[in-house]
């Protein structure tokens, strides 16, 4: 779940700095500012903001930032609140400073010599795909346009060091959550596959048997028998074309999902 993907790592509220380590792999933003983001010729739809950590120098909050139809939005942000009312008891500072709105997101005021652990996520209807029903209004998702946007963590670090062990271990955690992942994946289609298989075997057999059997037939008693092996004949070709399809995912390597990589920025 987003609302702990980074806090679960035990950056936020207990940090303590850490002794400098070597460079690592992970995304380090250099000192110097960064290039400044696009600008944005039009607001949000809809904004909130959410706090986890308010702990000095190592303030921590979640930033949702949804474009689209304003209904379709507004149901997006509110579903992603709710979910944090899942969690709250493993993060029991968080608290909602800005709930779902259209007022812009005021900016946080820097703490110079601090770093920021910036994490963006995309985020998108397709993560309700299970509980459109649970709208107020369900009919909102057949309206407008499809709600869209990021959900950013942000946590303050009080130098690069603690900054950069965190980053690190976010990067390892969604490196084995996507390892376990695909042998969970990988898993599902070996058992699809063998019960695939099984289906051809008894399907083609039926088929066969069912041809064979209609072959010894007269001509004026095969008419109803021919149509039964068209039907079992096209059984076994569906359950041939699903091995097909099955072995194909199977053998794909599922890729990594395409997201903005985690960086630490200075402030």
């Amino acid at each position: 779940m987003r609302w702990l993907a980074l806090l679960s790592l035990g950056g936020c509220g207990a940090a303590t700095p850490t002794p400098e380590t070597p460079p690592s792999s992970a995304t380090v933003a250099e000192p110097q500012a960064a290039e400044p983001s696009p600008k944005r010729t039009h607001p949000f739809v809809r904004t909130a903001r959410v706090e986890v950590s308010r702990a000095p120098g190592h303030e921590g909050w979640i930033d949702l930032e949804l474009d689209g139809d304003e209904d379709r939005a507004e149901q997006l942000c509110q579903w992603e609140l709710r979910l944090l009312e899942q969690v709250k008891r493993d993060i029991p500072d968080a608290r909602v400073v800005q709930p779902c709105g259209s007022t812009p997101l005021p900016p946080i005021a820097p703490r110079p010599g601090s770093y920021l652990l910036v994490d963006p996520q995309e985020l998108a209807e397709d993560a309700l795909a299970l509980h459109l029903l649970s709208a107020p209004d369900p009919t909102v998702w057949e309206r407008g346009e499809p709600a869209e946007g990021t959900v950013t963590t942000h946590q303050r670090f009080p130098d690069l060091a603690s900054c950069r062990t965190t980053l690190d271990r976010l990067i390892q955690a969604r490196a084995t959550a996507h390892a376990e992942t695909t042998e969970s994946i990988r898993r599902a289609y070996t058992e699809q596959l063998a019960i695939a298989r099984d289906t051809a075997t008894r399907a083609c057999g039926q088929s066969r048997a069912r041809a064979a059997e209609c072959a010894q037939r007269p001509e004026h008693d095969r008419a109803r028998c021919d149509f039964d092996v068209d039907v079992s004949a096209r059984e076994c070709n569906n359950a041939r074309s699903m091995i097909q399809v099955i072995e194909g995912r199977l053998n794909s390597p599922t890729p990594l999902p395409s997201r903005p990589s985690p960086v630490c920025r200075p402030e």
